[in-house]
């Protein structure tokens, strides 16, 4: 399951990251790395660093959904 997730999330954050502008999606990734990275550091568990990214990568995309909602309303 969570290889299909990563290839989501990695395909959703190298197609949102090509705008060239700073994304949710990134932001989402780079939370997601430093709270995986404190979790395996606690539980010594060092693929909760992935699951946290991909994790990361995934809420960032729904805000990104998320934004897009006003103007698919207002057409």
């Amino acid at each position: 399951m969570w290889w299909i997730l990563g290839i989501v999330a990695a395909f959703a954050f190298f197609v949102i990251g090509r705008e060239g502008r700073t994304t949710a999606t990134g932001g989402g990734a780079t939370a997601g790395l430093v709270i995986g990275i404190v979790l395996a550091l606690i539980y010594g568990n060092w693929w909760l660093v992935g699951r946290a990214v991909i994790v990361g990568i995934l809420i960032g995309l729904a805000f990104e959904m998320l934004a897009l909602v006003p103007r698919l309303w207002t057409r």
